[in-house]
């Protein structure tokens, strides 16, 4: 099967209507009704955490999903 690329013209829909993004519920819903298990889904900050926070916060959320950490 050959695939042609073509560089997309000013009138291409996608210029028109732009990109659409589905939120994160809906990809974890799809997933679930496939049949996969998601193993845990959990928030470690927000954008006015700072990185050694969220570092942490990932830390402790998987250890409590039963990884262990070596260092």
């Amino acid at each position: 099967m050959k695939i042609k690329l073509k560089k997309p013209s000013k009138d291409d829909p996608i210029f028109k209507s732009g990109f659409v993004l589905h939120p994160a519920k809906n990809y974890f819903q799809k997933k679930e009704r496939e049949g996969k298990k998601l193993d845990f889904f959990e928030k470690i900050g927000d954008k006015k955490t700072t990185r050694d926070q969220m570092l942490r916060n990932l830390i402790k959320a998987l250890i409590k999903n039963g990884w262990k950490i070596k260092n």
